[in-house]
């Protein structure tokens, strides 16, 4: 076995040459005021014409299917982070600190990128079901929510090389970060109406790195990622209640936001690597939106008002620490262990709109409502499994959990962030001297919660069940 600092006699070493709140009300009847029109927000709230060719057109499918996603992201996530990026990073439960080593760790451990002593190209593909997911209250609302937030694609391509005579490679990868939240048609209300509820959220970046092997054993790497989010949210848009309630939508509120990540990875002996990463903390303010307010049931206003400012503040994506091993107990079976650690007390405290340029003289002229979401930190524990089966064949599987980050009495239907625990099978088999495939069929386990928030107008003991299926495909060449 070459001395690399990637642990695994692996197909990819042997054949792709890679040696490596506001104010509560209680819904009964209050006096309106603009902070009492938002009640929660997303949990507040060496061929090249082939390359030319095909590659390109690759990068195109997945820049369009990238970006589509990211408004409705509703897929196995740790709060808004997903669980792996990359077939072979689901594959092992996200515990991949140690064993990155494609250009998808631009976004994982920057390090990895030294393993790449040449050229790399990866390309995924992920479809989610989530079927699993209800929403019901002691209003009478028993619902699923609408198909397009629980069944979906997203993926992510990247492009690592060595740099020519050094110990340097570079590269660039498109990536759905995460996101979260979900849609539901013809809930019972607590005004004694059928209205709508949701509130989807979700981000897509750019990251681009390089990675040094500063030795035969240590690898040191960093990245420098461009994110952009978007989100809508509707509350009960068509409801309106005199002196009690005001039904919203917001829509088309975007942002962008830079962060950083560092990472290195230190093998002791050939069988036997410490992987570290850390990545900034991310604060995506979203503007360039428009805001409706249903004052239909205030006779000095009678419309609904659209408010052509709207920015959407306090998404933020947490500050993580990640620290894993990989060893070998056998020669054929590697094990990946792993602690990620989110700062989201931090990150997730309160999420406020901010709506100004009202249409309408009689209704406020600046709109400002805040949420408290109050998140604590998080700690996702995850392990991993390859077995080299034969020369061209590697299977895996993983896991991970984490306890909820969101308190129960800030839980939202729109926004049930209750995932804990994910469970992953995959496979890696070559095709030839450059290219391979792999698949990982990953399950989000069904988890149920119970809760009262005084905030929302969901009663009492309202229910939130989450679960479902994902599927990851991909292709990687090195040459």
């Amino acid at each position: 076995m070459d001395a690399t600092i990637y642990p695994l006699r692996h197909i990819s070493d042997k054949v792709a040459r890679s040696p490596i709140g506001t104010t509560p009300c209680d819904y009964n009847g209050c006096h309106p005021t603009a902070s009492d029109i938002w009640r929660i927000f997303v949990g507040e709230h060496k061929n090249e014409t082939f390359e030319e060719n095909h590659v390109s057109h690759l990068a195109r499918l997945l820049l369009v299917s990238a970006l589509a996603a990211a408004p409705a992201a509703a897929f196995a996530t740790n709060l808004l982070n997903l669980t792996g990026y990359g077939a072979e990073s689901s594959a092992l439960g996200g515990a991949d600190a140690p064993l990155s080593r494609d250009p998808f760790a631009l976004n994982l451990n920057p390090a990895g990128l030294a393993q790449i002593k040449g050229k790399a190209f990866d390309f995924y593909v992920t479809t989610y079901d989530g079927h699993y997911n209800t929403h019901s209250d002691s209003f009478g609302a028993y619902r699923k929510p609408v198909a397009d937030t629980y069944y979906g694609i997203y993926g992510g391509i990247g492009y690592a090389q060595r740099l020519p005579d050094t110990n340097i490679t570079a590269g660039v990868a498109l990536i759905v970060q995460g996101g979260g939240g979900w849609s539901y048609k013809n809930l019972n209300t607590a005004f004694g109406t059928r209205d709508e509820l949701s509130g989807v959220f979700g981000a897509t970046k750019v990251a681009a790195g390089a990675a040094w092997e500063a030795t035969d054993r240590l690898n040191v790497g960093a990245s420098i990622g461009l994110n952009y989010a978007s989100g809508e949210q509707s509350f009960f848009p068509h409801t309106s209640v005199l002196n009690t309630f005001y039904g919203l939508r917001l829509k088309d509120v975007s942002g962008y936001a830079f962060n950083a990540k560092l990472g290195a990875q230190y093998r002791f002996d050939n069988d036997v690597v410490l992987g570290v990463d850390w990545g900034s903390r991310t604060n995506i303010a979203m503007k360039g939106g428009s805001l409706r307010v249903n004052y239909t049931a205030d006779p000095a206003i009678g419309q609904v008002v659209r408010y052509d400012d709207a920015q959407l503040r306090g998404i933020v994506f947490a500050q993580e620490l990640a620290v894993g091993v990989a060893f070998r107990p056998v020669p054929r079976l590697m094990v990946a262990v792993q602690d990620k650690w989110y700062d989201w007390s931090d990150a997730l405290r309160t999420t406020r709109i901010v709506a100004k340029a009202s249409r309408n003289a009689a209704a406020p002229a600046t709109v400002s409502l805040a949420s408290g979401v109050n998140a604590v930190d998080q700690h996702v524990f995850s392990i991993g499994f390859a077995w080299d089966y034969d020369d061209k064949t590697v299977l895996r599987a993983g896991g991970n959990y984490a306890h909820r980050a969101i308190p129960d009495q800030n839980m939202s239907a729109s926004f049930a962030a209750i995932q804990a625990g994910h469970l992953s099978l995959g496979i890696e088999r070559v095709w030839d001297a450059d290219w391979r495939w792999s698949a990982t069929w990953e399950m989000d386990t069904r988890q149920m919660v119970t809760y009262t928030n005084p905030k929302a107008p969901f009663g009492p003991n309202a229910t939130e069940t989450h679960g479902g299926n994902l599927l990851h495909v991909a292709i990687s060449r090195r040459w």
